[in-house]
């Protein structure tokens, strides 16, 4: 894979090693492909679990790693919106925060201890690309989908209960009148 331009041994012996796939991938070609082709690597490839863990990973990281980046306004817990996922947007802090990273002297390297965890394709690459992108564009429109169903099948709980309701009334009310006209 590319990567960082300082890979010599003295470079590597000066910098802390954070072994996240998530992060090895961003870093790895955040100077190298555009933002968007890796944010739709990353939404493709891993979950929205491996995303959350690498961005408090990072966020852990740089605290103490990179002390001079101000990296606040991407610790927000981040939550689903009408706008974008909660996966995207902790996608997007990671991107923003290697990025704020890269452009200073920072001593944290990203690595992996499971290659077959890191995509073997470059972001950049166009048909696949566009396969991931529609992909999880197919995967938003599903969980979308999975929202309305669950939302209908709300309001038909809701109509069943209303129904039984109904009906139990008026049982009791024929019962009712059979008692009074006996």
């Amino acid at each position: 894979m590319p990567g960082r331009s300082s890979t010599s041994s003295q470079a590597c012996e000066d910098k802390h090693v954070v072994i996240s796939h998530v992060l090895a991938y961003v870093s790895t070609y955040s100077n190298h492909a555009s933002c968007t082709s890796i944010k739709i690597a990353a939404l493709a490839f891993y979950s929205e679990e491996e995303i959350k863990a690498a961005k408090d990973l990072l966020c852990t990281k740089a605290h103490v790693h990179a002390k001079d980046v101000n990296i606040d306004s991407e610790m927000a817990n981040r939550q689903n919106t009408s706008t974008r996922s909660a996966k995207e947007a902790t996608r997007d802090d990671i991107v923003a925060i290697i990025k704020k990273i890269d452009k200073v002297e920072h001593s944290l390297m990203f690595a992996v201890d499971d290659v077959t965890r890191v995509p073997s394709l470059n972001p950049e690459s166009g048909t696949s690309m566009l396969l991931m992108e529609e992909m999880a564009a197919m995967k938003k429109e599903m969980h979308t989908m999975y929202d309305s169903m669950t939302r209908m099948r709300e309001e038909l709980n809701r109509h069943d209960d209303i129904l039984y309701k109904h009906d139990r009334l008026i049982s009791e009310s024929l019962d009712r009148n059979e008692a009074h006209l006996q």
